[in-house]
This record gives structure tokens, sequence and C-alpha cells, in this order.
């Protein structure tokens, strides 16, 4: 059984991570680079957002190395996410295409449940969400492979008869997905714009921060 890491684990792993391939460092430009990156991964993993297993840890620092023009300072972790929601998306996508309708339909069962106040939902809701993407875009979407390909890729789990976000930072970067790509909609941004409002009025209630 693998057990999530401590900080102080998670610091050998980082200083492990730094010096591959690079043996001679200065000691306070190597004592930055490893305090910024686990205060990076701190953040990333969040209050439970993320379990701290060592591959997750790995995965943030390989995403960390891929999106190095990425200001975290300024608080733009959601490239990170990103990088990370693409990889496991990636290994269940027969071509790179099904990446933008995956994510599309993904943020769009974030937001359905978010409007319901609902933390699991089910193969109906799914097929809710498939039909009317079908008569928007005249794109067919077999709702049973997705769910199928999105419980391999960790993105969903079995949850009771149905199913919920493996993760919590994958159904608050989902629902924040769905209000970016849709808030420029005429017939929607009135409505979003209005839900942000009042999502900014409570950000004491800790999902409304994280989204």
């Amino acid at each position: 059984l693998i057990e999530e890491f401590n900080r102080i684990l998670r610091g050998k792993l980082i200083k492990k991570w730094v010096t591959v391939g690079r043996p001679e460092w200065d000691e306070d430009e190597l004592n930055h680079e490893i305090n910024s990156r686990e205060r990076t991964v701190d953040t990333l993993l969040g209050k439970q957002l993320l379990p701290a297993y060592p591959i997750i840890v790995l995965s943030i620092l390989q995403a960390i190395e891929v999106s190095r023009n990425v200001n975290t300072a300024a608080g733009s972790y959601g490239e990170l996410y990103e990088a990370l929601i693409t990889e496991r998306l990636l290994s269940v996508s027969a071509k790179a295409t099904d990446l933008g309708t995956r994510y599309t339909l993904i943020a769009r069962i974030a937001y359905y449940i978010y409007k319901r106040d609902a933390s699991t939902f089910t193969r109906d809701d799914i097929n809710f969400v498939c039909d009317r993407y079908l008569s928007e875009y005249q794109i067919r979407i077999d709702p049973s492979r997705l769910i199928d390909d999105l419980v391999r890729a960790d993105i969903f789990e079995v949850s009771g008869s149905g199913y919920e976000f493996k993760y919590p930072y994958y159904y608050h970067f989902f629902v924040a997905r769905y209000f970016r790509d849709n808030l420029a909609d005429p017939s929607l941004s009135a409505n979003l714009a209005s839900q942000l409002t009042d999502m900014a009025d409570r950000i004491y209630y800790e999902p409304y921060v994280n989204i």
C-alpha cells in the first residue's frame, strides 16, 4: 500500500528531482529552487484537493518543468492543473483532437452538478449533457464510452450507484473552465456573471474560493 508523502518526504523527493543531472549547484540557488518547488507543490495539493502520493508529486514537478513560463507567484496555477489533467485525458484518447471535446463535455458535467449543488451524478445525467451537446454541435458522443474512459483516466470514480470526480480539484477546475469558456456567449453571459458575483460575495465558502 502506497501512503501519502508528508512534507519532509516531499522535500526529499523535490531535492532529488531538482538535482538530477545537475550535480553542481550554488547552495543558495539550490535552496531557492527547492523552496520554490515546495511552495508550488503545497499550493497545488491544497487542502486535500489532491492526495500527496509520490506519483502525484512527480506529476506536478513534471508539469512545472513543461510550464516554466507560468507566473505562479501571481497565483496562476490553472495551467499547471491543466497540464496534469491533459496527461490523464491523453492516456485514454485515441487522437489528440478528442481532447477539446472531452474538456468541453467534462466542464458541462461539472457545471451541471454545480448548479444542482450535488457531489455525485448518474449515467442519466451524463446522457442529458451528451444529448444537449448533440443538439448544439451535431456531434454524437457515446456516453457509456465517455464514462468508461474517464473512469480509466481517474477523472471520475464510481460512487454508490453513480459517479463523482475522483479529486476535488478536477471538479473545481472544470466548473471554472465552464465559466471561462461561456462568459462571452450572449445567451449565457448575464446569468454567469451574476453567479460569479454571488460567488465573490461568499468567498468564505471553500468550493467558491477554489473555483
